[in-house]
């Protein structure tokens, strides 16, 4: 009763390289019914829900497609796809198979916020149905209506007109994901490294480890789109491990040439193993840390040089406001 129809044709050609060839298509599916696990009567409930609520039953349904005992190619191709409650147009995709591997050639789609995803390459072992790996290329016109859209909100707090563009190498996995060789450009920035997320297990809590390196950065729009794409909770995992290299970054209208961090926190320590900020007025800061945040016990050690203490608390301004006036009045 919530099938997805296509229809199409196909031939299998015999002898020493047996091959099976077929091309489906389809004016248009409904993943959000074909996922929903209620009665038709809820569908517009579920709607309403974020797409990514609905990878998981999809992910399931890829890793129920049968290995077949010859190779196979198949090409996939809809107009429209309805997906969290909004239309993917000109999905098309083309696979190929064997008695052990189902590889994802080509995934491209056209999503909400004039954005175009492209995806090559993603293999999903028979041993590991629920694993795969894929190049990956996001380009959007209007991240903020993506994200809008991702997030199955009716606004977020991220707010943008600045194209966005992201690609790199992705592993996706039930407990988690990773991007390798990422580039990013947010605001005008251009954002290199790698990220990794593990979602909250039962016997364990959820995790973020990265590595970023910019040249220039807004640090208060990548904040925003961070948490914004976090959800609507904008939680930080429980623990995790990061480290930025920026060379020259603004905050608060202040400009931070360079910005390096190395920190790495879970719900018992956090470590501050570098921290270098400064200044082309020649002011810097460098420091390093470590606290027990269960005993609330800690050090924190941090060297500065500046013409005057002026400069100084100009840069601790967009941080600790109330510092800054507590030096000042010295």
């Amino acid at each position: 009763e919530r099938a997805l129809k296509l229809s199409g044709n196909g031939d299998i050609r015999f002898g020493a390289s047996p091959l099976l060839r077929a091309a489906l298509s389809a004016r248009q599916l409904d993943a959000d019914r074909f996922v929903a696990k209620d009665t038709a009567k809820d569908t517009a409930k579920d709607n309403a829900t974020e797409p990514a609520r609905a990878l998981p039953a999809l992910r399931a349904l890829a890793s129920a497609i049968p290995h077949l005992p010859i190779s196979a190619q198949m090409e996939l191709a809809a107009e429209q796809v309805m997906l969290g409650g909004r239309p993917l147009q000109d999905v098309a995709a083309e696979l190929h198979g064997d008695d052990k591997f189902w590889h994802v050639r080509k995934l491209e789609f056209r999503a909400p916020g004039a954005t175009r995803v492209s995806l090559s390459e993603a293999i999903a072992k028979s041993g590991e149905p629920d694993r795969f790996k894929a190049t990956f290329s996001v380009e959007s016109s209007d991240p903020e209506a993506l994200l809008t859209w991702m997030q199955g909100r009716g606004e977020t707090a991220y707010r943008s007109q600045k194209p966005l563009r992201l690609r790199g190498d992705i592993t996706v996995a039930p407990q988690g994901f990773a991007i390798d060789a990422m580039k990013a450009d947010i605001e005008g920035g251009s954002v290199e490294g790698w990220v990794s997320v593990l979602h909250r297990q039962a016997d364990r809590g959820s995790r973020i480890d990265a590595e970023l390196k910019a040249e220039r950065l807004d640090l208060d729009a990548a904040t925003a789109f961070a948490r914004s794409l976090a959800g609507p909770q904008g939680e930080w995992p429980d623990e995790g491990r990061l480290s930025l290299d920026i060379g020259r970054a603004t905050s608060a209208g202040q400009e931070l040439s360079p910005l390096l961090a190395r920190l790495a926190y879970s719900p018992a320590r956090l470590s501050l193993e570098q921290l270098k900020i400064g200044q082309l007025e020649s002011v810097t800061l460098d420091g390093a840390g470590n606290f027990d945040r269960v005993n609330a016990t800690g050090w924190f050690a941090l060297n500065s040089s500046a013409v005057s203490l002026g400069r100084l608390t100009s840069l601790i301004v967009p941080f600790s406001p109330a510092l800054a006036a507590r030096l000042n009045a010295m």
